[in-house]
């Protein structure tokens, strides 16, 4: 019986990756995002990404990957789920839209993919994404939004810490967040924000 219940988060997953719900979708997991940004001499290198799961996803999860029934996961159960959602999640791109001088950036792996769970209870991916080429900020323009445009899930940037800018950066960074609107979805009504980093260089 765990064996089929261990397979509900893997398809809840491939369900997220769905295309033909676009008219009928609305969010049945919210992430709570956070991105830094992380500098290499002047230079954004690669992006990390933690996503907070909400407490319905994250019962679910925690229950259907607890193998041995402690109502815990354990390092052998959260290696497990986190390779079954690094694997799954590929094919989405793993919610993240790098735009890098105009050009978006394909993402079809990440680094350090990792699963936990925080002392609240809530489920916790952390992974990164790195840049092909490093990009320097004053003299390029880059940026990043995390969302599913088939709706899904919902990934909000945390409101009170969304972005960090981390490593060796000019003095002179900051980063803007706007709704960008040539990337709607949900037919339209939807419009995904947008980072933008940003540096000056004296």
């Amino acid at each position: 019986m765990h064996g089929l219940r261990a397979g509900m988060v893997a398809l809840m997953l491939v369900a997220m990756l769905a295309p033909a719900r676009l008219a009928w979708s609305h969010p049945h997991v919210w992430i709570d995002a956070v991105v830094e940004a992380w500098f290499v001499k002047g230079a954004v290198t690669e992006f990390r990404v933690t996503w907070t799961f909400d407490d319905f996803f994250s019962a679910m999860a925690i229950d259907d990957f607890d193998e041995n029934r402690n109502r815990t996961l354990e390092d052998a159960e959260l290696q497990k789920l986190a390779s079954v959602s690094e694997e799954t999640l590929a094919a989405s791109g793993y919610f993240i839209h790098v735009v890098i001088d105009g050009t978006a950036l394909v993402v079809e792996a990440v680094r350090d993919f990792t699963a936990a769970v925080t002392d609240k209870g809530l489920l916790r991916y952390t992974f990164t994404v790195v840049l092909p080429d490093p990009v320097d900020p004053s003299r390029r323009a880059l940026s990043v939004a995390l969302y599913d445009d088939n709706y899904y899930v919902d990934v909000a940037l945390n409101k009170m810490d969304p972005v960090r800018l981390k490593g060796e950066m000019p003095l002179a960074c900051t980063f803007a967040a706007a709704e960008d609107r040539d990337h709607s979805f949900y037919l339209g009504m939807l419009h995904p924000m947008r980072v933008r980093i940003q540096c000056i260089r004296a």
